[in-house]
């Protein structure tokens, strides 16, 4: 280490290592420190006050300087905060305005980067401004609450939303006092709630619902500026007891919230503002998405979306955060003029990625209707054309290569507009004035392209005429049918509404859009301006860089694809070709016939095995360069709508499956498939979506799950390789992010080809369960009833499920349903017994509980359902799986029962007399405190159902009487009530011990009045002493 680094102070506001530079923020609160430590070294408490004082009357700079000082022993020292805090209140002489700015800060732009000591003392110093009613405290609560990310459960976030709850709730008379943030922590935590469906966030989400339901019931007057977006969130939610009960209030009973509302389409007819929509987003992520629209040139913009993908995205509850974003950018991101006609990435765009790479269908409908909403409910006078804009816009331009998308759209729209209504009437009238205004405003030549495209089926037809017949009514006596076909890539400008090209040249005639309609908002908030002018959002330089990357020339062919820009193709690395091959390599760039760039691909292999001096250096030249030019092929969905041979081979054009049949076709001894095959491992080292596209081809071509073998072969060879199983994962991960459908074709035959590698593999089946829907999941069990398939495999069953514990619902669903359609051995689960929790852990117990209902009865289970742990209150014990189960076997299967379960009684009795632990021993055995809280659990069921046979057996009373010898007072006190069944069977047993003793002395005095000598009367022999059996309590242990 050098000296510089040596030398460099540690962090103790930050996560910072030797190269994170230090931050001026942190450095000049630490001079500040110094400065008080200097003032008040060696000093008493009242001595220190009077030198703060003194010191705070010279002037404001030393002033700020005792202030910022102890604001930061506030943060760093939390065993001095209070005194620190003590001091501040006294010597203050701006009503804490500089600290609370300086907080400002640092909560807005570092709060990511904090360590987790300051973030708790940043949270107990609100709390103090809060409690002393100090000036700002509602703007630090509104900043630390856009800090609460939506879609995050990590720890430290969840710690953020509860403090915060908590801090509200206990302090509700001074939220109260301001109405805009009571409004935004409202519209925060009713979206907040929905994330915390997990059983581990029970008690938190049932907080949140009792303080939202409480300010909605007493405070709605104050919540009504929300709008209509208050209406979505709630709609979520209704499900929820407390929450259902309001929405009915609302539907049936306004008045009874408010006496100025008047029903939810009140509420509807408001558009919710940008301060809402805004407040969702972290500053992060809203910095991100500025740049995205004001920085990033369209073309650019995957890497950017891949990289926000990974940090926002990933995770399957991250998946609610769609909609978030999309509300964000439809309704707080307006974009200037300068950028609407620049080569800017256009909002449209980042719509419709945050849509086609949506991994479930709930997270796609919420996204659906987050795009949408304004639709539904729009109002020319009162609405804004650019909340519409982008909706239209995805429609338009994702015609001609993502027509599904747009299919899927339109789908979408017109059932909502006929399930949604609007001061009574279906929302179709609003989302026709949208059409309207845009069709108006000239935000897009034609809608019809869009509402009557050859490529629709024939029920979107029907449905799309159905709803909005008026667009299909002739005009002047023509059919309105005609319309040109939308241009390849458009952009709007604001004030003449007019779609233009990149290039300048209009579509249409300039003298036709003009318009004096002005698309900005009319709130008193500032627009968030992302031409870096004005508004909330920051871009903070050096954080967010674009990649640079050459331009060949400063103009393009107007003949050009806005998606081809020049500067796709790396001309550093284009200059290190052979001449021919860099020709070639132009052409498959610029070309867009696909019959010419197969052809072109198949000259440039040609050529290439052909060169005699092609050495690393051009391959790795032209790796970048082919991948450069062949982007949208990457991200091209490969599988075709009907699986059929012939549709499969049709789907196999293009210039990447081209080179992928020359690596199948030429001989395994030809010098120039080597050749291929290093060109192909470069090309996927830099772009890693080949892998999938080259498993796809090798299943396509001729249908041959054989064919994969030549994956194996290709990967092996690789100077990354790790493992198939790795590598595998690595691409499927990528075909899963990309094209879904794709994902579940190839896995049946990767799980046969690889069995090895995948068969229990816990990554891959999550990503499989993750996406699967409910048609693919029926084939799939198809083929796993015919044992065509096996993704488990016995020896797998049980870490599998382990690790599924933690899934979602409905991935552990489709798991579950796999996993009985294997049909495996039940001892394969058995030992995930014990492990399950039946607050968090329903779906597998819910599963388990029918797979066992259907077995026979046998030792292994029973024990195993013993084992299960049981809440230590007797009383509140509900009805548990083992409970459950017992009390089905033993209608049937009483006697047989009865001795399994007084049989793990008996082999208890004897291990206690070896002296061993009552908690200790095997897992699979259970102790004999385990088995009195089952049958304690068991008797309760039965007293319910008024059926106690089982316990009136003789070999079960027998069993309990003899545990109740053994066990101490304490014991039989817990276990009280299932003693008692015992009890008839210790009278019975007195009872006869007593005739007994009667019956000998009738026969001594008998024998004894026979005699004829009087003789003394025999002693009674003593009784003899019983061995005492060693007690246990259910606390005792070897001592």
């Amino acid at each position: 280490m050098n000296a510089g680094s040596a030398d460099k102070p540690k962090s103790r506001f930050y996560f910072s290592n030797t190269l994170t530079p230090q931050d001026a923020f942190e450095e000049n609160l630490e001079k500040c420190r110094k400065t008080v430590n200097d003032l008040t070294k060696d000093l008493s408490d009242k001595q220190a006050h009077d030198a703060l004082s003194a010191a705070v009357s010279k002037g404001s700079q030393m002033h700020e300087e005792v202030c910022l000082g102890l604001l930061h022993i506030i943060l760093t020292e939390s065993n001095s905060a209070h005194n620190a805090f003590r001091d501040l209140n006294l010597v203050s002489r701006d009503s804490m305005v500089l600290i609370v700015n300086k907080l400002l800060q640092l909560i807005s732009e570092k709060y990511i980067r904090l360590m987790d000591p300051v973030k708790t003392q940043i949270m107990w110093l609100t709390l103090k401004f809060v409690g002393s009613n100090i000036g700002g405290a509602d703007a630090i609560c509104h900043a630390l609450l856009k800090q609460a990310a939506g879609g995050d459960l990590h720890a430290t976030n969840i710690w953020l939303i509860e403090s915060l709850l908590n801090l509200f709730m206990q302090n509700r008379s001074w939220l109260e006092k301001f109405p805009q943030l009571l409004s935004v922590v409202l519209y925060s935590y009713l979206r907040l709630i929905v994330d915390h469906t997990a059983g581990a966030y029970k008690s938190l989400r049932q907080k949140e619902v009792t303080f939202c339901v409480s300010i909605l019931r007493e405070r709605f007057l104050d919540c009504m500026p929300i709008g209509r977006d208050l209406v979505r969130l709630l709609q979520n939610v209704c499900k929820i007891p407390e929450i259902k009960s309001l929405w009915k209030d609302m539907l049936h009973k306004p008045q009874s919230l408010s006496s100025q509302f008047t029903g939810i389409g009140q509420l509807l007819s408001v558009r919710t503002s940008r301060k809402y929509l805004a407040s969702r987003l972290t500053p992060d992520m809203e910095n991100k998405i500025a740049f995205l629209t004001s920085k990033v040139k369209f073309g650019k913009q995957k890497w950017y979306l891949e990289w926000f993908q990974r940090q926002y995205l990933t995770s399957p509850e991250s998946q609610s955060l769609r909609a978030d974003l999309i509300r964000y950018i439809c309704g707080v991101v307006h974009p200037s003029n300068e950028i609407l006609s620049s080569d800017i990435t256009q909002r449209w765009t980042l719509i419709g990625w945050l849509l086609s790479t949506c991994p479930n269908n709930v997270s796609a409908a919420n996204a659906k209707l987050a795009l949408f909403y304004d639709w539904l409910f729009y109002q020319v006078d009162t609405d804004n054309i650019m909340n519409i804009e982008p909706g239209i816009l995805v429609m338009y331009h994702s015609l001609r290569n993502h027509f599904q998308l747009t299919a899927t759209l339109l789908d979408f729209l017109c059932r909502s507009a006929l399930e949604y209504f609007q001061q009574g009437q279906p929302s179709k009238d609003c989302v026709r004035n949208a059409f309207r205004i845009i069709l108006s405003k000239k935000v897009v030549s034609s809608i019809m392209p869009i509402i009557d495209n050859q490529r629709m089926g024939q029920e979107l037809k029907n449905l799309v005429r159905s709803t909005f017949p008026e667009f299909f009514q002739p005009v002047n006596g023509t059919s309105s049918g005609k319309i040109p076909d939308p241009p390849s890539g458009g952009k709007m400008d604001s004030e003449s509404g007019i779609v233009s090209n990149l290039d300048g040249h209009s579509d249409s005639d300039p003298a036709e859009g003009m318009s004096d309609a002005k698309f900005s908002d009319t709130e008193d908030e500032a627009d968030v301006q992302v031409n870096g002018e004005k508004g909330s959002v920051k871009l903070r330089d050096g954080k967010f860089r674009p990649i640079a990357v050459e331009k060949a020339g400063d103009e393009k062919d107007d003949d050009d694809d806005d998606d081809d820009d020049g500067d796709m193709v790396d001309f550093d690395e284009l200059e290190k070709l052979d001449e021919d091959l860099r020709e070639m390599v132009l052409k498959l760039h610029q070309d867009s016939n696909i019959g010419a760039r197969c052809d072109t691909m198949e000259s440039i292999v040609a050529l290439v095995v052909s060169l005699n001096d092609f050495d690393d250096e051009m391959n790795s030249a032209l790796a970048t360069c082919l991948n450069n030019s062949m982007v949208e092929d990457y991200y091209q969905l490969c599988l075709p709508e009907k699986v059929t041979g012939r549709e499969l081979q049709d789907s196999l054009e293009g210039p990447l499956y081209t080179l992928f049949a020359k690596l199948i076709h030429l001989p395994t001894h030809d010098i120039g498939r080597e050749t291929i095959v290093k060109l192909l491992q470069e090309m996927k080292f830099r772009e890693p979506k080949l892998g999938y596209h080259l498993l796809y081809y090798l299943m396509a071509s001729e249908q041959d799950e054989e064919n994969l073998s030549i994956y194996e072969e290709f990967i092996r060879t690789m100077k990354d390789f790790k493992s198939i199983s790795a590598s595998l994962l690595e691409d499927m991960k990528l075909c899963q992010t990309y094209d879904p459908r794709l994902f579940v074709f190839l896995a049946p035959p990767l799980y046969r080809k690889f069995s090895k590698d995948l068969v229990g593999h816990v990554e891959m089946l999550h990503l499989l369960v993750a996406i699967v829907d409910p048609l693919q999941l029926r084939e799939l069990l198809h083929e796993v009833v015919l044992r065509d398939l096996v993704i488990f495999g016995e020896d797998n069953v049980y870490d599998v499920l382990k690790e599924s514990l933690s899934w979602e619902s409905y991935e552990q669903y489709n798991v579950w349903q796999l996993l009985c359609a294997e049909d495996p051995p039940v001892e394969c689960f058995l030992n995930l017994l014990p492990l399950l929790k039946p607050s968090i852990h329903s779906e597998a117990i819910s599963n388990i509980l029918l797979l066992l209902k259907g077995t026979d009865l046998t030792p292994e289970i029973v024990s195993s359902l013993l084992c299960m742990d049981c809440p230590t209150s007797i009383k509140e014990k509900p009805k548990q799986l083992s409970t459950c189960l017992l009390r089905y076997w033993s209608f049937d299967y009483s006697k047989e029962l009865a001795k399994i379960v007084c049989g793990h009684i008996e082999k208890n009795l004897s291990t206690c007399n070896r002296r061993r632990q009552l908690k200790g021993g095997n897992q699979n055995q259970p102790t004999m405190e385990q088995i009195l809280v089952q049958l304690e659990c068991f008797y309760e069921l039965c007293q319910q159902q008024q059926n106690l046979d089982f316990f009136k057996q003789d070999i079960v009373k027998r069993s309990l009487e003899k545990v109740k010898q053994h066990c101490t007072n304490s014991v039989q006190q817990k276990f009280q009530l299932l003693f008692s069944v015992c009890e008839g069977q210790e009278t019975k047993r007195r009872n006869n011990r007593m005739s007994k003793i009667i019956a000998t002395q009738i026969a001594e005095a008998e024998s004894s009045s026979e005699s004829e000598e009087d003789e003394e009367p025999r002693k009674r022999p003593a009784k003899r002493k019983r061995k005492q059996s060693p007690d246990f309590d259910s606390d005792d242990s070897d001592e």
